[in-house]
């Protein structure tokens, strides 16, 4: 029985090994997982605060309706927690937008987050450049100020699917 059981383990062994060679494998394959290589974003965000490059880690885009007004919310946050936001009426064409305080009016809006406190866009302006039902890109530059505390975002540019 032993010798059975030795050759059966030998056999087994042989077959499984050489079953294994280095020829590549042919055919089609489908990603049944759903995972696959997600494919990379082309949203686009950039801005300085106070002249210093924010360097966003994340760029989150939606859409938010409040009241009657549907509005494309772009937020670029880093990993500590800081973060720019805009939102804007979707349907704002290309043009030239004063902000105004957040989802008062039918206008745009903006904000800084740092450290964990808000400050709110109270002055600046927000430029559509090009826009299509899906997709928006424009400049902006706002002044945030909350507590005290003033904050310059300048040369803000973005580029965006919604």
């Amino acid at each position: 029985m032993k010798i059975k059981l030795t050759l059966f383990v030998a056999f087994f062994a042989i077959i499984a090994f050489t079953s294994c060679e280095d020829n590549p494998l042919e055919g089609t394959f489908v990603d049944e997982t759903g995972i696959g290589n997600p494919s990379a974003s082309t949203d686009a965000f950039f801005a300085n605060i106070g002249g210093t490059e924010f360097i966003e880690d994340v760029i989150s885009v939606s859409t938010v309706t409040t009241g009657a007004i549907e509005y494309v919310s772009i937020v670029a946050s880093k990993t500590g927690g800081d973060q720019i936001g805009i939102n804007i009426p979707v349907a704002h064409t290309n043009g030239v937008y004063n902000f105004t305080n957040p989802l008062e009016t039918a206008s745009v809006s903006g904000a800084y987050i740092v450290t964990g406190v808000t400050n709110v866009a109270t002055l600046g302006t927000l430029t559509i450049t090009g826009k299509t039902a899906s997709h928006i890109e424009g400049t902006f530059n706002f002044t945030a100020s909350s507590n005290g505390n003033t904050y310059q975002i300048t040369d803000g540019a973005f580029s965006i699917d919604y």
